[in-house]
């Protein structure tokens, strides 16, 4: 299967998420600016959750860059990665309803994203495996693993800081979407230095 086709489909899972997400929405319950400013909470986290998901597609855009082919195993991976970017609008509505003062939905957005992380890390594996007849490929795929490792263990320090302070989820989840922010430039290097050999 030409990874085009999975990218697309990808691509589309997560348009329906944002758009599910953003649904979520209930309208003030008054025409004044207070009622708008009461729903604060909700927009916070809607902003987050977005930046999240958008920091999720970049990613494995820029990695499946390097993907030429795709395994069945590729395929379930994918899945299974998408299947914890789903569970985005529900945690997303939960925690802000609470005012992000609840621990359960707190911990519970947390654990969301440290299942988007480990689906994310699954499917970095799984082209690990897939490709490991090619050299610098994997080198780049197992760059990007390592750096999930990271990024999994902060999410877990994230969930146990709710029991201090539920907002201290997001923040801490934020600062690890920071390094995730600007996708591993070798990548980039690697694929541009490839088109411009072919020409």
């Amino acid at each position: 299967m030409s990874e085009s086709r999975l990218v697309a489909f990808t691509d589309g899972i997560i348009a329906i998420i944002i758009t599910v997400m953003v649904l979520e929405f209930k309208t003030p319950s008054a025409t004044s600016f207070a009622a708008l400013w009461a729903l604060r909470h909700e927009f916070a986290v809607y902003l987050f959750s977005y930046l999240a998901l958008a920091v999720y597609w970049v990613n494995h855009h820029h990695l499946f860059q390097l993907v030429r082919h795709v395994s069945t195993p590729v395929l379930w991976a994918n899945m299974i990665y998408l299947l914890t970017l789903s569970f985005f609008p529900f945690a997303t509505a939960w925690l802000g309803s609470t005012r992000l003062t609840a621990l359960v939905p707190a911990m519970f957005y947390g654990g969301v994203n440290l299942l988007a992380n480990l689906g994310y890390g699954c499917l970095v594996w799984t082209l690990m495996r897939d490709n490991r007849k090619l050299r610098e490929p994997v080198r780049l795929y197992a760059g990007s693993f390592r750096k999930n490792v990271f990024s999994v263990a902060a999410n877990v320090v994230a969930m146990a800081s709710a029991f201090v302070w539920p907002p201290l989820v997001l923040i801490i989840d934020g600062v690890n979407l920071i390094v995730w922010a600007v996708p591993d430039r070798r990548i980039e290097r690697h694929v541009w230095q490839k088109q411009h050999k072919n020409l």
